[in-house]
């Protein structure tokens, strides 16, 4: 009898509870970039749900040290980057796959610390990625998506300058969390 009404008890409790909550409960999201990590740049963005298949988001980084992976003991190098992208997801709810469409710029300031001559390159490269967003434990998401962009550079060192173009690969890999 005792185990009856226990039964019966959580039978109502997970009926009162309801469905788990998804994403579309919830408008807003803050990621971190965990590719950019390896490299050394702290990213992080915050999206906006519209209606559950259009939003927006922006966000930025910086990398203290420049990047990891390269060898610049005697450059002072700092990064930063700012970005703003817009994503439809087709199958609604603001999760699973999504097509998005980008444009970033990167602030790049060197010091070559033995001779004093500086550098700057600016780096502005609009890009379109398809991706996945995954909704785990209700409000955790995990993003993978790839694509590519065409990035133009605008370099200045000393009394140089060079202007460069190309299309470049783009990678997402993020964690994040809905609110």
């Amino acid at each position: 009898m005792l185990r009856n009404s226990l039964l019966g008890f959580l039978a109502v409790v997970v009926l009162a509870s309801g469905a788990p909550a998804g994403a579309t409960d919830y408008n807003n999201e803050v990621d971190i970039g965990i590719l950019s990590l390896f490299w050394g740049n702290f990213n992080a963005r915050y999206e906006r749900n519209l209606n559950g298949y259009i939003s927006l988001a922006a966000g930025g980084g910086f990398a203290p040290n420049g990047y990891l992976f390269i060898d610049h003991d005697d450059v002072d190098w700092k990064y930063y980057n700012v970005n703003g992208l817009v994503r439809f997801y087709p199958l609604g709810g603001f999760q699973r796959l999504y097509v998005q469409a980008e444009v970033n710029a990167e602030f790049h300031d060197l010091k070559d610390e033995s001779t004093g001559d500086t550098a700057t390159a600016t780096w502005i490269t609009p890009a379109a990625v398809i991706g996945w967003r995954w909704v785990v434990a209700e409000r955790a998401t995990i993003t993978l998506g790839a694509g590519s962009g065409y990035a133009s550079a605008d370099i200045t060192v000393g009394d140089t300058h060079l202007d460069t173009e190309g299309v470049r690969p783009r990678f997402d890999f993020n964690l994040g969390f809905l609110f």
